[in-house]
């Protein structure tokens, strides 16, 4: 039996922060925790890198302050997050924004942050 405490630990082990743990919580925390109630393995619905990715998408995504975060449903969750049913679905939307981001020309901030040792 699998249980929602070490789906916590996992996502704990990924976040950086309280806002990121929350989001974590709302997207693959809530897919895993639906396959751990389900007696799945919650362990093989997603790869250690997947769980990376996911987590910088939305370390990014609080960082620039993405708009999306601002559209909330009635219990105050983004409904980005919420929307999706797969990792796999989860991992499209982190690759296609850190790629989006990744061909982005650093900004004279961005550039000043480098440059400290």
């Amino acid at each position: 039996m699998y249980s929602n405490d070490e789906v916590n630990w996992f996502l704990e082990e990924l976040s950086t922060s309280p806002a990121q743990l929350r989001l974590l919580d709302l997207s693959l925390g809530r897919l895993l925790k639906k396959a751990a109630a389900d007696a799945e393995d919650w362990r093989m619905l997603c790869t250690d890198d997947q769980a990376r990715q996911i987590s910088e998408w939305l370390t990014k995504s609080i960082h620039d302050d993405a708009a999306w975060l601002k559209s909330l449903d009635d219990f105050g969750r983004p409904r980005k997050l919420m929307k999706f049913t797969t990792v796999a679905q989860i991992e499209k939307e982190a690759a296609k924004t850190l790629q989006k981001a990744a061909r982005r020309p650093p900004t004279p901030s961005m550039m000043i942050a480098q440059a400290r040792p």
